[in-house]
């Protein structure tokens, strides 16, 4: 009677762990989680057939039957270390099960030593290795450790029933259950707690993302605020850059209209503000293929024309073709080169827009009687033209953007030029068209100090072109 209260007492308490442990399931939805919720369950199902096996005088069936329910709760709880290590089991694994499962009913009942050494030797000793590998697989933590010391401490108390059921007398089947039982509930609760880990180091690695994703979407709304701003900026300053030349032109317009109703002296006066006006008709036509020439490198439409060139003649007449217009600011313009002709390939209308946009730059920025150096070097693979300068330099912070759009050097002399911010942009691109490289010397101190490079290769069977048949006009050039 003492045994029978005994195991109802432990009937009611396995119904509420399993009760737990099916809620607990129900809200971490673990498929591995699911199978120590079937466990349990084979641990109640069998306590209730131990139970019916001793109150119908030991009915064979019941006793095959609470073997069967047995087995399936250990396969069960270790098949979850088995999820949780992702191992797929083959299919004559699961017919083996089967088998065993099949032999441990008839012999439980009819040969209790085959029983026996399932029970308590094949078994434990599966269960020892699959703890083994999760040990290894949870990389030596704390719970798999735990979970390591349970099995084997557990093994080692069904192998002392087994030497005691084979040589000494066989061990009462009920203190084997409650062994069993309890091992169950031990291996149950550090999956439970393994499970509660993952999950809290899951939502702390979400937690993380989603910190990780707001201080991106910080950093853009930021970085699109700052190019808002720069475009603003940009179309503030191209607004000047459009209304002063179209200012200039209409008030000489009028001017010009005087002029020519007034005797013969008005024409020389007329002839002053007809130049004005073709000075500033070149600003806008400038400033609009500027305009055109990014959008179209941006779209793919620009491709290098390349043909060969001695480059360094071409250099130096546009160094000395700007160099009338220098002097009126008191500006000196020298040009030195390490040799005297090299042929490449390259787009000399390209090149053109380049030297131009630098020269404009340098003469623009750098005030009355100061100097530009313009040098040509060269190494086995490139050639190297520096525009230097001692204006007022731009601030090393500028030095990795200026060259993109809308960066802009906010000096004293900016604010008198209004300067639109694509024409360093516009030198980048033609330059990466030709495969070179454009940076500034960081060094320089005493003003600007930049330097492009250009590959120095050249088109096989083709003639060079030595020198340029037109001038150069200085209004190919913004000054102003």
């Amino acid at each position: 009677m003492f045994n029978s209260v005994y195991f109802l007492i432990i009937l009611v308490f396995s119904c509420l762990i399993c009760l737990f442990f099916v809620i607990f399931n129900l809200y971490y939805n673990e498929r591995y989680l699911s199978c120590i919720c079937g466990s349990n369950m084979c641990v109640v199902l069998s306590i209730l057939f131990l139970l019916l096996y001793k109150a119908t005088n030991e009915n064979w069936l019941l006793k095959g039957l609470t073997a069967i329910i047995f087995d399936l709760g250990i396969f069960l709880c270790f098949s979850s270390l088995i999820l949780i290590m992702k191992i797929k089991l083959k299919v004559y694994i699961l017919w083996g099960i089967l088998s065993l499962l099949i032999l441990d009913f008839w012999g439980f009942d009819f040969y209790l030593p085959v029983s026996v050494f399932m029970h308590k030797i094949l078994f434990m000793l599966l269960c020892v290795f699959v703890t083994f590998k999760f040990f290894y697989f949870k990389k030596r933590s704390l719970l798999a450790s735990l979970l390591l010391i349970n099995n084997i401490i557990f093994a080692v108390i069904q192998w002392v029933f087994a030497w005691l059921f084979y040589f000494k007398e066989p061990v009462h089947f009920f203190w084997d259950n409650i062994v069993y039982i309890i091992q169950n509930f031990i291996i149950s609760m550090i999956l439970v707690c393994i499970a509660i880990q993952e999950s809290r180091a899951y939502y702390t690695q979400k937690v993380g993302e989603l910190q990780d994703e707001i201080v991106l979407g910080q950093k853009q709304l930021k970085e699109s605020y700052e190019k808002n701003q720069l475009k603003s900026t940009f179309f503030t300053d191209l607004s000047h850059e459009l209304k002063t030349p179209i200012n200039v032109i209409y008030s000489n317009i009028q001017l010009f209209e005087k002029c020519i109703l007034q005797d013969s002296n008005g024409v020389m006066e007329a002839d002053k503000y007809l130049k004005s006006m073709q000075k500033n008709c070149y600003r806008l036509i400038k400033l609009v293929n500027n305009i055109i020439d990014v959008n179209k490198i941006e779209s793919g439409y620009m491709t290098v024309e390349a043909k060969n060139y001695n480059i360094i003649p071409f250099v130096e007449d546009m160094v000395m073709s700007i160099n009338a217009f220098a002097m009126q600011k008191q500006i000196n313009i020298l040009f030195d080169t390490e040799i005297e002709e090299l042929i490449i390939a390259c787009d000399m209308d390209k090149i053109e827009k380049i030297i131009f946009n630098l020269l404009s730059n340098a003469i623009k920025y750098t005030p009355n009687g100061g100097e530009i150096l313009v040098y040509i070097s060269y190494d086995m693979d490139y050639l190297y033209i520096t525009v230097q300068d001692t204006g007022e330099g731009i601030p090393e912070a500028l030095h990795e953007v200026i060259f993109n759009r809308f960066t802009q050097n906010w000096g004293e002399l900016h604010q008198k030029y209004n300067s639109s911010g694509i024409g360093l942009e516009l030198v980048k691109s033609l330059v990466g068209l030709h495969k070179g490289n454009i940076w500034i010397d960081k060094s320089y101190k005493e003003g600007c100090k930049i330097t492009f490079s250009l590959p120095i290769t050249s088109i096989d069977n083709m003639e060079p072109i030595l020198t340029k048949n037109t001038a150069y006009s200085e209004y190919n050039l913004e000054f102003m």
